[in-house]
């Protein structure tokens, strides 16, 4: 039987209202019915605002604001210590100032920053945020394009309190990131160009994914050495190393950090599929796939 709209429950309507622009909702659906009235009043409900769509905020609402996507426009007048339940904010924001930096650390409840600035505008903030703990607060940090981090390492540098990291750098940012993250549990990075990691080690890191474009398998052997608590490790991207294609190899990594492995891979490479399926022991690992595309093999595997 059919269920028309208005049927929903209170909260099946929070659930659809949390997906909207806090603008566009109230405009929508404001003094439609008295119900829709009180849902939207109701201070359970959770706001999402875009400064991209409009640059006015109702002042009544925003306490229910736990999420904001800012641009330039936007960034200077809607970060401020008003916001009170703030909890993630997405930038796609060129101009980093100081103000602009200072006005984010006003909004003390915020613990996911999204970052989908391009080039090189955002990697001032980044360097901030992960060297210099320039959000404590902060768990989540996730980076959609690649940064470059120039700080120079020291034993009396600021640690940050993340959790979470997903970013695009290089071998050696990394190990700067890294040594800087002391609390990460969950690392999803692309990896640039190609160094061997530090000696230090990572104990808290649970679950990686790597994204690799130039990177060696010994590079990646030593890197899982620094994680001795590692519980899944995801592999993808292309390489052109032989040693990537060999089940007994790519075994080893999953013996030096005692983790499940899931592959998934473009291998530049001149081998033939049956030697490469040939190494790939069904005792240790499932789910194998290998097939020549167009010059590469697609090569998958997730262990046993």
């Amino acid at each position: 039987m059919a269920t028309l709209f208005e049927n929903c429950s209170d909260e099946i309507f929070m659930l659809i209202f949390e997906y909207l622009d806090v603008c566009r909702l109230h405009n929508s659906f404001r003094n439609i019915n008295t119900r829709l009235n009180k849902i939207l009043d109701d201070k359970r409900l959770q706001l999402m605002f875009d400064s991209r769509g409009t640059q006015f905020i109702n002042p009544f609402v925003r306490d229910q604001i736990v999420s904001m996507i800012l641009d330039d426009n936007g960034k200077a007048t809607f970060v401020n210590e008003n916001f009170i339940s703030i909890q993630s904010v997405t930038l796609y924001v060129k101009d980093y100032t100081t103000e602009f930096i200072s006005k984010l650390k006003s909004l003390t409840t915020i613990t996911q920053l999204i970052i989908h600035t391009a080039e090189h505008h955002a990697n001032n903030i980044i360097e901030m945020i992960l060297c210099q703990n320039m959000l404590p607060q902060l768990k989540i940090l996730i980076v959609t394009e690649s940064c470059l981090i120039r700080n120079n390492i020291s034993s009396t540098a600021a640690i940050n309190n993340l959790v979470y990291l997903i970013i695009t750098c290089t071998w050696h940012d990394l190990s700067a990131i890294l040594e800087h993250s002391p609390k990460l549990k969950y690392v999803n990075i692309s990896l640039l160009g190609g160094n061997r990691l530090t000696k230090f080690i990572f104990p808290t890191i649970k679950y990686l994914t790597v994204n690799i474009s130039s990177t060696y398998y010994n590079e990646l052997f030593h890197m899982l050495k620094t994680m001795p608590n590692l519980k899944m490790f995801e592999l993808t991207g292309h390489s052109c190393d032989d040693a990537l294609s060999d089940g007994e190899k790519l075994r080893e990594l999953i013996l030096s950090s005692s983790s499940r492995f899931k592959l998934n891979i473009q291998l530049f490479v001149n081998l033939f599929i049956k030697n490469v399926l040939s190494t790939f022991r069904d005792e240790y690992w499932c789910n194998i796939q290998c097939k020549l595309c167009m010059g590469f093999i697609k090569l998958s595997a997730i262990s046993k």
